[in-house]
């Protein structure tokens, strides 16, 4: 027993055991759990009384729905708004618009193209002069410009589809096409030479009718 060496026996360490690394939660898991438990609340509420909603409330619920899906739809239009056009005596037979270029501006709308519709609907003549300043032929009101301006508006610059104002008038061959960037639809306008002619004042008929006459 002296003689043998004594051997000390440390009991076996067992293996460590790495943890795992944690594995990042998919969102569409944690979206079908958080329905799962949505589901379930519904579930348990459907079992008590169904609370009496006034009407005027549930029109208020469904209407802030649709709001916040389709803002378009929901009575929270964007609105196009333009400054007045502003129209002075040009001598004795002329009027000027004097903020001509800055209304097509903002209507994003090439002048020439706007100066061929104001023309057609007002049954005149006229021309842009240095200061980008239309002059037109005969005694024009403010009012009459409005008139024109708006049905431009709704033709050559309101999406028909959407009401949305961001659109583009692109030029395609003979005609031009009114592109939505909001819902992206794209439909033909009407040509101005052939749609529109001086639809604005008794003065444009009885000039065309004295014309027609002088012609015979």
């Amino acid at each position: 027993m002296d003689d043998e060496d004594l051997v000390l026996v440390l009991p076996a360490r067992k293996p460590l055991k790495r943890r795992p690394k944690p594995v990042p939660e998919d969102p569409s898991i944690a979206a079908e759990e958080a329905a799962f438990e949505l589901g379930r609340m519904n579930i348990i509420d459907a079992k008590k009384d169904w609370p009496d909603y006034p009407y005027e409330e549930l029109l208020g619920l469904v209407f802030g729905i649709i709001r916040d899906k389709n803002p378009d739809l929901g009575g929270d239009k964007k609105k196009f708004v333009i400054k007045p056009p502003q129209v002075a005596r040009a001598g004795s037979r002329r009027t000027a618009f004097t903020n001509y270029a800055e209304i097509c501006k903002l209507l994003k709308r090439q002048p020439k193209h706007v100066l061929q519709f104001l023309l057609a609907e007002l049954g005149t003549t006229g021309s842009i002069d240095g200061n980008q300043c239309l002059i037109v032929k005969g005694h024009f009101q403010q009012k009459h410009f409005e008139r024109v301006l708006c049905n431009y508006i709704k033709e050559y610059v309101t999406c028909h589809t959407c009401k949305s104002s961001d659109t583009d008038l692109i030029k395609d061959t003979r005609l031009y096409f009114l592109q939505c960037k909001t819902c992206g639809s794209r439909c033909s306008v009407t040509a101005i030479k052939t749609g529109f002619t001086a639809m604005v004042g008794k003065r444009a008929a009885a000039r065309r009718a004295a014309e027609a006459t002088a012609g015979k």
